[in-house]
């Protein structure tokens, strides 16, 4: 089966089946968030998804199954999140995630200096920990 993964504004994802021309059929979908999804990211092998949401959530999921993996919980919105292979070998290339998100860029102009609330947070993706 060929898939494709798209989002939609209610916090779900969902996976098509595109290897037949017509008619696409939802192979399987699932809420993963209570707010939009914002963007998700594949991981360099397409091994996994990172979910972002303005529930201030980021999920990383298995892209067949869409299970779970992980989850990590913010304050603000997650706006955006890439795996970065911070490794020494090879076999230990998927442990951390940058995760972004915030205000929303629209508003940054009528924000005080000090109000605006943006962060990145690097977290490793095996024991969930906040690296800062």
């Amino acid at each position: 089966m060929t898939t494709f993964n798209k989002k939609n504004s209610h916090g779900n994802i969902y996976k098509y089946d595109v290897s037949h021309a017509t008619p696409v059929e939802v192979a399987k979908h699932v809420k993963l968030h209570t707010g939009e999804i914002f963007s998700f990211t594949f991981s360099k092998d397409f091994t996994m998804i990172a979910t972002c949401s303005n529930d201030c959530k980021c999920n990383v999921i298995d892209p067949v199954t869409l299970e779970v993996f992980q989850k990590f919980d913010k304050k603000n919105a997650v706006r955006t999140a890439f795996f970065y292979p911070m490794y020494d070998e090879e076999k230990m290339e998927k442990f951390h995630l940058f995760v972004g998100g915030g205000q929303d860029a629209k508003d940054v102009a009528l924000t005080s200096e000090t109000g605006a609330s943006f962060e990145t947070r690097i977290f490793n993706l095996i024991t969930g920990k906040d690296l800062g």
